[in-house]
């Protein structure tokens, strides 16, 4: 599955707090997102079957100074099989 967002804001907040439930047997998820100015909660739920996530945080400036990067290890704790992790952050 892939995930663009070049409008709206918090595309990866949104993909985590909602996907786990909408496709709980997603195994491939990339995700681009323009602006991120909330951090990653902690994700209740797990991507249980989840081996490949690739994040492209590319925001040309729009992101929040005090945007938490670290934030995004509670996304990771959620994937227990996760195989491959690429992250791509242009500012």
């Amino acid at each position: 599955m892939e995930m663009r967002c070049s409008t709206q804001c918090n595309t990866i907040y949104n993909a985590c707090a909602n996907l786990p439930s909408i496709v709980p047997n997603i195994e491939t998820l990339s995700i681009s997102s323009v602006s991120e100015v909330v951090n990653i909660p902690i994700v209740p739920v797990k991507f249980l079957h989840l081996k490949y996530l690739s994040i492209s945080l590319e925001g040309n400036g729009a992101f929040s100074p005090d945007y938490d990067y670290f934030s995004l290890v509670s996304l990771l704790d959620a994937c227990p099989v996760l195989e491959t992790f690429n992250l791509f952050v242009s500012q």
